[in-house]
């Protein structure tokens, strides 16, 4: 009865040790953080994400600020499509993030900027300039920030 009591006390052993094998297996290896993301803060690396998104927009490069919208949005929206939201009546010619506030569950970011524009008014003889200032919605998804795309306004 020994035998028996140490044998199923082995088997039992051994099952429940390759459990925790197959268990952590799973899981798979940690993936550490990208090198910036270690040294810098979600605002700084959110700032410079939007400062370069609407610097692709001051030099007229459109198609350059579509790798910043959510994957989601370029799942459904072509690069066609996303060149079609914008006109050639605006032109940016400065922008300021003032300010980058994080939500407090680390995945959600309003981010308020200031741009200078130049716009092509229908009955005017010049054009018009001006400041406006607005909020973007960035969110954290797949390991980097993104920008959701407001499809009520064009940029």
């Amino acid at each position: 009865m020994s035998v028996r009591l140490r044998r199923s006390s082995l088997q039992g052993f051994l099952s429940l040790a390759l459990l925790c094998v197959m268990l952590l297996a799973s899981c798979g290896p940690a993936t550490p953080p990208p090198p910036e993301a270690e040294t810098q803060q979600p605002q700084e690396l959110i700032k410079q994400r939007a400062e370069a998104r609407w610097n692709h927009l001051i030099a007229r490069d459109v198609a350059a600020t579509y790798a910043y919208e959510t994957p989601a949005y370029r799942a459904t929206v072509s690069l066609d499509q996303h060149l079609a939201r914008f006109g050639s009546a605006m032109r940016w010619y400065g922008i300021t993030v003032d300010q980058v506030t994080v939500a407090p569950t680390g995945d959600r970011a309003d981010v308020l900027i200031t741009l200078q524009f130049e716009s092509e008014a229908p009955l005017a003889v010049q054009p018009v300039h001006g400041i406006r200032s607005l909020t973007e919605h960035w969110i954290l998804t797949q390991g980097n920030w993104w920008l959701v795309a407001d499809t009520d306004t064009s940029e």
